[in-house]
């Protein structure tokens, strides 16, 4: 368990850049959207390791990203960790999830779960995404919206997190598609293969950098991950769809919208719809 935590605060365009220079370091990085006070529009960036690294390696690593990102340094506060149960602490603040016909719940709700809900059993504590985020919820709404029109038999979830947008779609389709699943983190991915079987959903789970190690002709692709990568990607999702395939987009902000709209408008992709959810977008786009 990790024993130690790097935060500072930084712009969405530069997460990724951070998420590199800590890749392999520590045990974790997280990252979430400041929501109020003088920060808000910035993300607080948390890197958590069992071994407080020396000051001079962080320095170096920061020092590294910032050069990549074209920032200057931002400042970072070293934490020690409470010992304390932090899988039964993130139970306690994690009731079940009910909206549509889904509804998501904890291994810790002894409940039978309802038999006329699409349920999916997904521990908030793994951190990769339990359905409580606007952009999950964006994103299965539009799956929805996409079925009324379109079976999809070959499916993506690139940057699948905890896997909950691929189960579902197992889940709520009578004919089965084939379902891959792929994330640039390795823990992710053992955490979204743990989360297939615990549901009994078939699907091939596997570690991808963007669409690196991952077929062709999608009938749909699923992208719930940040603006700058979805923009930076928006060619490479075009190549990789089938004619006439849809593809769910989001984990971006309402004035982020219009970026990352253009950026798929200029590969020749279509915008069927776009949802709010809070201050959270969701895109459906189309390749014609």
């Amino acid at each position: 368990m990790a024993k130690y935590s790097i935060s500072f605060v930084v712009s969405e365009e530069s997460i990724p850049f951070f998420e590199d220079a800590f890749d392999e370091k520590a045990e974790a990085f997280l990252w979430n959207l400041i929501e109020e006070g003088d920060l808000k529009g910035k993300w607080r960036a948390e890197a958590y390791f069992e071994e407080l690294p020396s000051n001079e390696d962080l320095e170096t690593w920061m020092n590294s990203a910032s050069d990549e990102a074209g920032i200057k340094t931002p400042d970072f506060s070293v934490n020690e960790i409470a010992d304390k149960n932090w899988l039964e602490e993130s139970f306690k603040s994690f009731p079940p999830i009910s909206f549509g016909r889904y509804y998501i719940y904890g291994s810790h709700i002894t409940d039978e779960p309802p038999a006329n809900r699409i349920c999916l059993q997904i521990d908030a504590a793994t951190a990769f995404g339990s359905g409580e985020h606007a952009t999950t919820q964006g994103c299965l709404m539009a799956l929805d919206e996409i079925l009324q029109v379109k079976q999809p038999k070959k499916v993506l979830d690139l940057g699948c997190g905890s896997g909950i947008l691929a189960m579902a779609t197992f889940k709520v389709m009578d004919e089965k598609p084939f379902i891959e699943a792929v994330d640039i983190d390795p823990v992710a991915v053992e955490i979204t293969t743990q989360n297939a079987v615990r549901n009994k959903t078939d699907m091939l789970v596997f570690q991808s950098t963007g669409y690196e190690n991952v077929g062709k002709n999608y009938d749909l692709i699923f992208a719930n991950i940040l603006a700058a990568p979805l923009v930076e990607m928006a060619p490479d999702l075009e190549k990789h769809l089938a004619h006439g395939g849809y593809a769910i987009l989001s984990g971006f902000l309402e004035e982020q919208k219009d970026w990352v709209q253009k950026a798929h408008e200029d590969v020749g992709l279509e915008i069927i719809s776009y949802r709010q959810i809070k201050e959270w977008g969701t895109l459906i786009v189309k390749r014609k």
